[in-house]
């Protein structure tokens, strides 16, 4: 049965972003006094929170978050957190009816993803250029399965829900081979669609415990690519191989996707938080 995909009105949307900003006095624990925890409106945390959710390309467009973006500014909050939850493979408003993206409609959402790798980069650049440096930018990833994984990404701050994936990012990379005439063609246009999902993964290139990452976003983007992990203290080698003591992925059909408990136990986000209180937690 075709059944059109649920999509959250734009002036909707814009306000309930715009009405997300969130003090930290209501954790504040029983029995503390609020006098020596929160005395006064300078020592609290301003939380803004902005959902990212829905169908990259449809409900993810970088239009949409232009007035937010203005709305931040004027609220000056202390912290930024944009909760990432969008997946190619299902419908984030509603897990009771996956059969929305079967057959046509499936196909549908999956095409419209492999083409939004300029619209990702064009929002990712503006969270980047438009919000003052100084303002605390962290992501809380709900679900990135698909296109919106090169997002998942894409931040220095990164933390995941326990039930979060994130991963197949190569839709671009796949289309972009498919398209070509001949070999050599495909490993041109291949890698020009590569090329677009390192761009906007970029932005979240800043740990220097983390020098082997790009090996990790090789394998999310192409599914010919395994990876393996060898694990010193905290700090982590990956390879795009199977030599390595941690396997992450041995499927040369489809491309890598990584568990929250994965993403926490090798490093590579910063911690899981189930609530937005245990994310502010690790967030100290």
């Amino acid at each position: 049965m075709m059944t059109s995909v649920r999509k959250l009105p734009l002036v909707c949307l814009a306000f309930l972003l715009a009405g997300s900003a969130w003090s930290l006095a209501a954790l504040a624990p029983d029995g503390v006094d609020a006098q020596a925890d929160l005395d006064t409106q300078e020592d609290s945390v301003r939380v803004y929170v902005v959902p990212i959710r829905g169908q990259v390309g449809t409900d993810i467009v970088p239009r949409i978050y232009e007035e937010v973006i203005e709305d931040i500014k004027e609220q000056k909050p202390d912290i930024v957190v944009f909760e990432l939850e969008s997946s190619d493979e299902r419908n984030v408003y509603d897990d009771n009816f996956v059969d929305i993206y079967e057959g046509e409609v499936f196909d549908e959402q999956r095409e419209r993803s492999m083409l939004m790798v300029p619209e990702m980069t064009e929002l990712r650049v503006m969270f980047d250029d438009k919000l003052p440096g100084d303002m605390k930018q962290v992501l809380w990833v709900h679900d990135a399965v698909g296109a919106s994984s090169a997002l998942g990404l894409a931040w220095c701050d990164f933390y995941m829900t326990p039930d979060a994936k994130i991963g197949n990012m190569g839709a671009s990379v796949r289309r972009s081979r498919g398209a070509a005439g001949d070999s050599n063609v495909e490993a041109k246009f291949g890698q020009a669609a590569f090329q677009g999902l390192v761009r906007i993964t970029a932005y979240g290139d800043c740990d220097p415990m983390n020098p082997t990452r790009r090996k990790l976003i090789n394998a999310m983007a192409m599914p010919e690519m395994s990876l393996s992990v060898f694990m010193m203290g905290r700090q982590y080698m990956m390879a795009n191989h199977k030599e390595y003591e941690t396997v992450l992925d041995a499927n040369d059909e489809m491309e890598c996707r990584l568990t929250a408990e994965m993403c926490d136990d090798l490093c590579i986000s910063d911690g899981t938080a189930e609530s937005i209180e245990d994310l502010m937690v690790l967030l100290g």
